[in-house]
This record gives C-alpha cells, structure tokens and sequence, in this order.
C-alpha cells in the first residue's frame, strides 16, 4: 500500500520532487562527464605515450649526463645479446633495438634539422608514424629509404620517389653524407612526431653511422607496467655486465604521471563536492516536503500506519526519484561521452606540453557508469531516509495538530 502511496505522493508534490529530480540529473551526468574524461587521460597515457615510449628504456651508462641525448659517442655494444637474455625474461613482451641520431636534411637548396631514428621493420613503437603514412610506405620496409613528415616535406619540397640528402655530424667531428630516397610520408600533430623527426631502417642506419651492431636505446613493453621497478630490479646484473642503465616509465614520463595522479585527485575531490552538494540540496528538499505533509503522516499513522511504514514510503519515493533521475542523468551524459570517444576534443597545445597528440579522446566504461548510476540511487534513497526517519519521530499528536 504505501508503495502506491508513494507513487502518488510523487504526483502530488510534483514541484519539490522536479527539485530532488533536477540535482540527481545534475550529479549524475556531472559524474559521468568527468569520470569519461579521466578514463580517456589514462587510456591516452597507457596506450598512446606508454605505447610509443615503451615500458623500459635502457640506454648506456654515462646517457643521463649527456648534453646531446643524441649523441652517437657512446653506444650500446652487442645489443642483441642483451635483447637474448631480456626475451628470456617472463615479464616481457616485447623489445628492439633503436640507434637515433641527429642530423640535417637537405633537398632543393633548403636545409631542415632531423632527428632520425634507425627502428626495426616491424617496430612496434612510433605508432603516430607508422600507422598514418599519407604517402608511400613505411621506411622500414625498404632499403635505403627514409620517411619524413608532412611538415618536413613540404618545407623541403619532397614527394615520395624524391632524393634527399642526409648529413650527419660523426663525433670524431666528421660529416658523413648520403642520398636517401624518400619513401613515405607521416603526419602527426603528436608533439615528439611532427616536424623534425624521420625513419629508416636500423640496419641503414647502423650502416650510414659505421656503428654495426650497435644501438642507441634497448626499448621494451612488458606484460605489467606497474611490475616495471621490479623487473629493473631483477635485470640489475644484466645490466652492471654490459654498462647499460634502464629508465621505467615513471622516470621518463614523471610530469605526465605527476599530471595524471593530480587529476585523479581533482576527480575525487570534484566527485565528492558533487555529492555533497546534491545530498544538501537533495536531503533539504525532500525534508521540506516531508515536513509540508506531517499532518497526512499523522492521519496515516491514525488509521494504522506503522512508522517503519511511513519511512518505507518516503524512502521508496526517494528510490524512485534516484532511479529516474540517474537514468536521465546518464541519457544526457553518455553520449556525449561517446561522442568526444569517436571524434575527440582538440586541446590545441596542451597536447604538446603532456607529450600527446592535439585531439584528446574520452572513454566510456561500463563499470564506471553502472557506479555512478548506485551513486545516484544512493543519495536520494539515504537522503529520503533520514527525512523518513526524522518525520517519523515526530508526536502523533503534535502530527495531528499541524493539520
């Protein structure tokens, strides 16, 4: 009975219930906003910059205190033995080898400064080059071929099938120069993989710098990336035998992380500002139109109602309202979630400061939804309890007098 009491009741004082209604949309779709947003920043952290950076950099000793991190003075010797020995590792997935050096580009009488990075055919690192190729292919497919940039070819007046020049300053302080085909062409609004930036075969590469089975960077992906100290830990005689040094992801990428762990935190505490506040105005709105119907709750009691009874109709009334209210909430938030999922939000520059792309992308995740949707059922239900309770402790007679 005091279920269909309830449903009544909702009618009834329609214009207090539009208050409750309103702040659990409010809440519900500010939540999900947010919690889309934040799913997308770490996604973006873990597949784009942890999926181009790897989860392991190892690199010769002395290379955190070179002025030039593109120095080709001191490189990793026989890095295929270390490679042999990390594969035996149960924790990696994946690692190659890299030799990046700086040198200049130069094609019809125009010069552009690059940093080239000798890769494996099939790396699997650089995804913002390898995987938008707008002309030609991938230089790691061909012998003797480079990839530029849009942005450099275009400055350089270069087409796929175009000779360019490549020079490079040998640490001895001898240039070495070699023509070079192009045979692709990138674009990237990545900050690391715009302009600037070219590709070609590590064995080229090796070939071009005299530095034959030598590398630059060891790079790996491993199974866990939260295991990555632990596995520096358990490699630290590997690499004592060889004279390398490994960087884990939380070194390389410490501004982004640092970044991230705050924005979790402004999440939270965004979040829980959101919650108290609909639970104020929630709770305030519900206890005035319990408090406008004593006399109603007096009558009822009069007749038989029971005061678990009376709680049990405000709190199914509170129910109620956070029902519909969380499904509206989420109708009007989700798809914009998806929306900015499919087709991105442009963050201009703020994607070159955090090392990303420009286009930022949020995620949607069920499980984060179906929480935010208790969340909102929650905080009408326990504010239309206290207001149940607190109704419900009031005199019978002083009930009756309020009529």
């Amino acid at each position: 009975m005091y279920l269909r009491l309830a449903l009544l009741n909702l009618w009834k004082y329609r214009r207090r219930v539009a208050v409750v209604f309103a702040g659990v949309v409010l809440s519900v779709a500010a939540m999900e906003l947010i919690g889309g947003m934040l799913n997308g920043m770490r996604l973006t952290f873990f597949s784009e910059i942890l999926g181009g950076s790897g989860h392991v950099q190892i690199h010769p000793l002395g290379f955190e205190d070179q002025l030039d991190r593109y120095s080709t003075a001191n490189l990793i010797e026989a890095p295929e033995e270390v490679i042999a020995a990390l594969r035996d590792e149960p924790r990696v997935e994946h690692v190659e080898q890299l030799l990046s050096f700086a040198a200049v580009l130069g094609a019809r009488g125009r010069t552009a400064p690059v940093v080239t990075h000798g890769v494996d055919p099939q790396t699997r690192y650089f995804p913002e080059a390898t995987q938008n190729i707008v002309a030609g292919t991938f230089a790691a497919a061909q012998e003797r071929g480079l990839t530029v940039s849009r942005d450099d070819a275009e400055l350089l007046g270069l087409g796929v099938g175009d000779e360019a020049t490549i020079l490079v300053r040998m640490p001895a302080g001898v240039p070495v120069v070699r023509r070079l085909t192009v045979t692709g062409i990138f674009a990237s609004d990545h900050a690391e993989l715009g302009a600037g930036v070219a590709f070609m075969r590590l064995p080229e590469a090796q070939s071009l710098l005299n530095a034959a089975d030598r590398a630059s960077e060891l790079r790996g992906t491993l199974s866990d990336p939260y295991e990555a100290d632990d596995f520096v830990a358990a490699i630290e005689p590997l690499l004592d035998e060889h004279g390398l040094i490994a960087r884990t992801w939380r070194e390389i990428h410490g501004t982004v992380i640092v970044f991230v762990e705050i924005a979790d935190l402004t999440a939270a505490i965004i979040n829980a500002f959101v919650l108290i506040v609909a639970a104020s105005v929630i709770t305030n709105a519900i206890l005035m139109t319990a408090f406008d119907r004593v006399a109603t709750f007096g009558a009822l009691r009069a007749i038989g109602l029971k005061r678990r009874q009376l709680v049990g109709m405000v709190v199914s009334e509170g129910a109620f309202v956070g029902i519909a209210g969380s499904l509206i909430g989420l109708a009007l938030a989700v798809p914009v979630v998806l929306y900015f999922q499919t087709y991105g939000l442009d963050i201009g520059e703020m994607g070159e400061f955090f090392g990303t792309s420009r286009t930022y992308y949020f995620s949607f995740e069920a499980a984060a939804t179906a929480r935010t949707f208790v969340y909102g059922v929650l905080v009408a239900t326990l504010s239309a309890l206290y207001a149940g309770w607190a109704t419900s402790r009031l005199d019978l007679i002083h009930s009756l007098q309020e009529a």
